[in-house]
């Protein structure tokens, strides 16, 4: 399964997505595997996911994709690029972003 680097891992070795050692999370980055679609969120976006599902993680991709989080609009950028080499759309929210 893949992880978010930057993430310090809680006791029971998950991410915990409210801890970063970088900074304070500003951003989220939602990848949706089934629309292929890689979009930056602010972090009061009132779309950002506040709890991990069964098929969508928070710091790690699931079988649906999943949300990271950045303390740099930049930082979020870099991992847009990575999914976009993978062929997903890369794109802002149009509503935080507006």
């Amino acid at each position: 399964m893949l992880t978010q680097a930057g993430y310090e891992s809680t006791n029971s070795g998950s991410p915990n997505p409210k801890t970063r050692s970088e900074g304070e999370v500003m951003f989220r980055v939602n990848v949706d595997k089934p629309t292929k679609k890689c979009t930056i969120h602010k972090e009061e976006c009132r779309w950002v996911l506040r709890k991990e599902t069964s098929y969508k993680g928070i710091g790690e991709i699931k079988r649906d994709g999943g949300w990271f989080g950045f303390a740099s609009i930049g930082e979020a950028e870099d991992c847009q690029k990575e999914w976009e080499a993978k062929g997903y759309i890369v794109q802002r929210c149009g509503r935080c972003f507006t």
